[in-house]
C-alpha cells in the first residue's frame, strides 16, 4: 500500500471499459484523484469505485491506501494490483513472455515510466499524465516473438514499473511482473503530537478524537484543534491566538534596508492582551513580547535586521516565526525595501493555525526575477510534504537544494517543527503546484522582484494561501482605485488581472458571465479586468488572485480575492504608514439595497456604488489619513486595504471567514432525495435506488 499511483487504461485504448477501487487502511484517509469530482474522504475499510475513461490517470492519498483496476474487455475481467510509485524500478531488467498456443491472442507489454526514462529508451506513442513527469506506453508482444526484454537505466530519475496483458478467446489477464517489494509502511507506534495534527499518535485507529484542554494535554492523545475562549463554537475567520510563519526573501541586497513589521491588532473590548513573537528553532535569533491595552488601536513587532528571511532555494531551519497570544488577534506581515531602484512592499494577513489545512495550489508571479513559495510546519512531529511541481510547457528546470526539478516531478521533504522551506525557481511561474502535506501547513506563495508586462519597475507580492477546502465559488471584484481613475484605461499595461486557479478537473469559470474552461486540477486563467466591477462565478471551487498595475507609480502589487461566503460583518485594521504612499480602502458587498449595505468606516457612514446587474455595491476611498480604521456593516463585506505610490504598491485583504466551504466529500449512507452527494461522484440523488439495497 502507497500514497502515489499511477492508473492506466486497459488496451486498445478505444474500446475497454475500466473501474479504479480504491481501499483505505486507515481512518480519515484523503484521496485525491486527477479526474473528474475525485476529492474524497475514507475511513478505515472503506472503499470507492470510480469508472475512468482517460488513458492515464493519478490517485494520491495523504495515508496509504490499496488501489485496485478492473477491467472487461470481450467476456472475460480482470483484476490488477496497481503497485505504488515508491515501489517502481530503476536499472532494472525485465523480461516479459510470450504466452504460446492462444487463438485469437494479443499480448502487450505496457510501461509506466518517468518521462526521462520514456524518452531515454525511445519508446514512441507515448501517453503523458497531465501536471506530472509521468507517462504510459503500449507495446503489442508480436506472435512468436518469444520474449520481450527492457533493460531500465540505472538513474535515480528515470524508474518505471511493467504490466503484462493478456487477451484471447479462453483466458484474459492482466498482472504488474516488475516492481519492488519494499516495506514502505511501518506499523504505527506511539509518537507525540499536537492538536489538529491529523495524526493517530495513540495508534487507536482514530485522528484527532480527543478533546484537550487547551495547554495540559498528553502528548501521546489525538486532540482536536484547539479553538479559543472567544471563539468558541463561532466559524473560524482570521482571528487567532497563535500563527507561524517563514518570512519570504524581498530586498535581498541588503538585509538592514528590508523593513520586516508584524502589525498586532486585538479584538475590541478585550482589556489587555500579552503577544509573544519567537524563532523556537533558534531563540537566539527572535525573542519579543509586547501587550496591547484596550487603549491601543495596535501594535507592532519591528524585526528589520534580524536573520529571518528566507535566503535560497532550499530547506530553512532556526528561522521559522511563532506568534502566541492570550486572546485573539489578527496579524499582517509588511516587508519594506527602501533601496533606490528596488522600492517594493510585500503585504499580507496572516491566518491562524488553527485553520491551516494540508492540501494547497500555489499561485505565483516572476517574468523577471524569482517565484516563490514558503511553507512552515508548526506540528510536533515530522510533517511529510509532497511538492509536485508544475511548470509551463517548455520551461526550463529549476533547483531545489542543489536538485534539478522539472515539470511535473514531486519534490519530498521532511520537515520537522518549526523548520521551513522556500523553494525558488528564475522567471518559471510556478501556478498550479500541487502542495499536499501529511499536518496542517502554512504555506505562502508569490513573487520576489517581478513585473507583469514587462514594462513596470520591479515589485514583489505575497499571500498566505488558503487550504483547498476553504475555495469558495462566487466573487466580487472592483479594479484598484489608482486604475479607476485613469483616463481611459483600456490598455493592457494598466488595467488590473485576476489569475484563477482550478482545484479540480472540468472547473468552468464565468467572469461576467464569460465562459472559460480549466481541464485539470492547477490550470488556471490569466485575464484583464476590461470592467471597473466584475463578478466571477465557477461550477466548482476556485482560487482567485487579483493583480494590480499602475502607469503612474509604476508597480505591481497582488492579493487573493474573499470569497462571498467568507464576507465578514466588522473589521478592525492598522493602515501601515510608509514614506510617500497613499493608503486606500476598498469593500465589495453582496446586496444592492440601500439599508442593508450602510457601512461604517471609523464611525462615518460611506457612499456606495451600487451596481444592481452584479448584486452588489462597492466603495472606495480616497487617500486614507488615519493609520487605524474600523469598518462595520449590517451586512457582510470584503476587501482590501491598497497603498500606492513611490515606484512601489502593496495589497491586503479585510479581514475574512475560514469555514471550509469545499470540505472534502466523506462516503456517507443515504436516503432517496436526501439531496446529498452520498458516493462522492460529484452529483446529487442521480441514481434509481431500491431503498432495500441502499449503501452509499
Amino acid at each position: 500500500m502507497g500514497s502515489s499511483f499511477v492508473v492506466y487504461k486497459t488496451p486498445p485504448w478505444s474500446s475497454s471499459s475500466d473501474f479504479i477501487r480504491v481501499v483505505a487502511l486507515k481512518n480519515g484517509t484523503n484521496v485525491y484523484m486527477s479526474t473528474g469530482y475525485q476529492r474524497f474522504q475514507l475511513q478505515g475499510s472503506q472503499y470507492v469505485t470510480r469508472q475512468f475513461f482517460h488513458n492515464v490517470i493519478l490517485v494520491e492519498a495523504d495515508q496509504p491506501v490499496l488501489v485496485i483496476k478492473y477491467s472487461q474487455n470481450g467476456d472475460y475481467p480482470t483484476m490488477t494490483l496497481i503497485p505504488p510509485t515508491a515501489l517502481y524500478l530503476t536499472g532494472e531488467t525485465v523480461i516479459i513472455s510470450e504466452v504460446p498456443g492462444l487463438s485469437n491472442k494479443q499480448q502487450y507489454l505496457i510501461v509506466v515510466a518517468t518521462k526521462d526514462f520514456i524518452q531515454q529508451m525511445n519508446l514512441s506513442s507515448a501517453t503523458p499524465l497531465t501536471g506530472t513527469n509521468m507517462a504510459a506506453v503500449v507495446v503489442r508482444v508480436p506472435d512468436g516473438s518469444k520474449n520481450v526484454t527492457l533493460v531500465g537505466p540505472k538513474h535515480p530519475r528515470m524508474s518505471f514499473i511493467a504490466y503484462s496483458y493478456l487477451t484471447s478467446n479462453t483466458v484474459c489477464f492482466q498482472t504488474a511482473v516488475a516492481f519492488n517489494q519494499l516495506t514502505i509502511n511501518r506499523p504505527c507506534s506511539v509518537t507525540s503530537g499536537s492538536p489538529g495534527d491529523h495524526t493517530d499518535n495513540d495508534c487507536d485507529g482514530e485522528i484527532d478524537e480527543d478533546v484537550c484542554s487547551e495547554y495540559n494535554y498528553p502528548f501521546t492523545s489525538d486532540c482536536t484543534t484547539t479553538r479559543s475562549p472567544q471563539r468558541g463554537w463561532r466559524e473560524p475567520d482570521i482571528w487567532g491566538q497563535e500563527f507561524t510563519l517563514q518570512v519570504p526573501d524581498h530586498c535581498q541586497r541588503s538585509l538592514t534596508d528590508d523593513v520586516v513589521l508584524l502589525y498586532v491588532t486585538a479584538r475590541s473590548g478585550i482589556s489587555a492582551v500579552q503577544v509573544a513573537l519567537d524563532t523556537p528553532a533558534d531563540l537566539s535569533k527572535v525573542k519579543k513580547t509586547l501587550t496591547i491595552l484596550s487603549t491601543d488601536n495596535y501594535r507592532v513587532f519591528n524585526l528589520t535586521g534580524a536573520a529571518i528571511k528566507g535566503n535560497g532555494s532550499k530547506v530553512v531551519s532556526g528561522q521559522t516565526l511563532h506568534v502566541t497570544a492570550s486572546a485573539e488577534v489578527s496579524v499582517i506581515l509588511l516587508q519594506v525595501c527602501t533601496l533606490i531602484g528596488s522600492e517594493s512592499i510585500l503585504a499580507t494577513r496572516l491566518m491562524p493555525c488553527d485553520v491551516l489545512g494540508s492540501e494547497y495550489f500555489a499561485v505565483t508571479l516572476c517574468n523577471v526575477d524569482l517565484c516563490q513559495i514558503q511553507i512552515a510546519a508548526y506540528h510536533v512531529g515530522i510533517t511529510e510534504v509532497r511538492i509536485r511541481v508544475r511548470l509551463q510547457d517548455g520551461a526550463a528546470p529549476f533547483t531545489f537544494d542543489s536538485v534539478e526539478y522539472k515539470n511535473g516531478e514531486v519534490i519530498a521533504v521532511s520537515l520537522s517543527q518549526y523548520q521551513s522551506l522556500q523553494l525558488q525557481s528564475h522567471e518559471r511561474d510556478l501556478t498550479g503546484t500541487h502542495i499536499l502535506a501529511s499536518k496542517p501547513v502554512a504555506v505562502f506563495s508569490g513573487g520576489r522582484y517581478t513585473m507583469f508586462q514587462k514594462m513596470h519597475m520591479s515589485n514583489g507580492f505575497v499571500e498566505q494561501l488558503p487550504p483547498v477546502e476553504t475555495w469558495g465559488r462566487y466573487f466580487i471584484v472592483q479594479s484598484s482605485p489608482v486604475t479607476k481613475t485613469m483616463n481611459k484605461c483600456s490598455s493592457r499595461l494598466c488595467l488590473d488581472y485576476l489569475k484563477i486557479v482550478a482545484g479540480t478537473a472540468d472547473t468552468v469559470v464565468y467572469v461576467n458571465d464569460s465562459p472559460y474552461t480549466l481541464t485539470t486540477a492547477g490550470d488556471f486563467l490569466e485575464i484583464s479586468l476590461l470592467a471597473v466591477y466584475s463578478v466571477v462565478e465557477s461550477t466548482k471551487p476556485i482560487l482567485v488572485l487579483q493583480l494590480t498595475q499602475e502607469v503612474n507609480s509604476i508597480a505591481l502589487s497582488g492579493s487573493i480575492v474573499t470569497a462571498r461566503d467568507h464576507y465578514l460583518s466588522t473589521d478592525r485594521v492598522p493602515v501601515p504608514v510608509v514614506d510617500g504612499v497613499a493608503m486606500y480602502l476598498m469593500i465589495s458587498t453582496g446586496h444592492t439595497k440601500a439599508q442593508e449595505n450602510a457601512v461604517m468606516v471609523n464611525n462615518k457612514s460611506t457612499a456606495l456604488t451600487l451596481a444592481t446587474t452584479l448584486n452588489a455595491s462597492f466603495f472606495a476611498s480616497s487617500i486614507v489619513s488615519e493609520d487605524f480604521l474600523r469598518v462595520s456593516s449590517n451586512s457582510s463585506f470584503g476587501g482590501h486595504v491598497y497603498s500606492s505610490g513611490n515606484l512601489m504598491a502593496g495589497l491586503f485583504r479585510l479581514a475574512y471567514a475560514m469555514t471550509k466551504i469545499n470540505s472534502v466529500c466523506v462516503l456517507s449512507k443515504g436516503v432517496p432525495g436526501d439531496n446529498k452527494d452520498n458516493d462522492c461522484d460529484g452529483q446529487i440523488d442521480e441514481e434509481p435506488c431500491d431503498p432495500a439495497e441502499l449503501a452509499t
